[in-house]
C-alpha cells in the first residue's frame, strides 16, 4: 500500500513532464509494481492531464461563436409544441469542426450541448419528448462551420400547462469543461394564453 501511495504521489507530478511515459514504467518498477496497476494509474492520469490541456485548447476555438438571433417571442396555448430555430454564425477565418465525441476523464462522451443558462443547469419549463435531459436540448454532433459561414438550429419546445409569461435562457455549453461566452446565449419569452388567439408573434 505504501508503495502505491507513493507511486501516485509522485506520478501526480511527473505527469507534467515530457517524459511522463517512460517515467511511469520506470517508477512502477522500482517500486515493484505489477503491471496491470502501473498502467491503470498512467491511464487514468494520462487522461486527466489530457483533459486539462487538449480540453481548454478545443474550448478556446469555439470563442469566435455567435448566436446571431438572441430574442425569441411567442404568444400560444397551453402544452403546444414549437420550435425555435437561430442562425449560428462563424465569423473567424478558422474552420471549426464539432466532432461527436470529445475527450472526457471517464471516457464518457462530452460534446457542445445546448443547455438551460441564467440559472446554469435548471430544469426547463419547455422541455419536451427529444431533448436529451430536462436542461439539455440537444447535442451539436458533426457540425462544420466554414470560415464566415452560418447554420440554423432548431429547438423543438412545449408550453407550460398553465398560462401566463415565462422567460428563459439557453447557452452553448462544452460538456465537462465550461460555458461559452454570452454570444452563444439565446433568450426566449413566451406568454401561454388560456384562449384561441395564441400565436407566434
Amino acid at each position: 500500500m505504501k508503495g502505491k501511495y507513493l507511486y501516485f504521489k509522485f506520478f501526480s507530478i511527473l505527469i507534467l513532464h515530457p517524459l511522463f511515459i517512460g517515467i511511469n514504467f520506470i517508477l512502477h518498477k522500482l517500486l515493484r509494481l505489477d503491471k496491470n496497476f502501473a498502467f491503470s494509474g498512467y491511464n487514468y492520469l494520462n487522461r486527466f492531464f489530457l483533459l486539462s490541456i487538449l480540453g481548454k485548447k478545443r474550448s478556446q476555438a469555439f470563442d469566435s461563436l455567435v448566436i446571431v438571433d438572441k430574442f425569441h417571442n411567442f404568444r400560444l396555448l397551453p402544452n403546444k409544441f414549437f420550435v425555435v430555430s437561430f442562425k449560428l454564425s462563424n465569423p473567424s477565418n478558422s474552420l471549426i469542426k464539432i466532432p461527436e465525441n470529445y475527450i472526457s476523464f471517464f471516457g464518457k462522451e462530452g460534446p457542445l450541448r445546448i443547455g438551460t443558462i441564467n440559472p446554469k443547469d435548471r430544469d426547463s419549463l419547455f422541455h419536451c419528448d427529444g431533448w436529451e435531459s430536462r436542461n439539455r436540448i440537444k447535442s451539436l454532433k458533426e457540425l462544420i462551420l466554414d470560415r464566415k459561414s452560418s447554420t440554423i438550429l432548431s429547438c423543438p419546445m412545449k408550453t407550460p400547462d398553465s398560462a401566463g409569461k415565462y422567460q428563459e435562457s439557453f447557452g452553448l455549453v462544452y460538456e465537462c469543461f465550461r460555458w461559452l461566452n454570452d454570444d452563444c446565449i439565446f433568450n426566449l419569452n413566451v406568454e401561454v394564453v388560456d384562449d384561441n388567439t395564441g400565436h407566434p408573434l
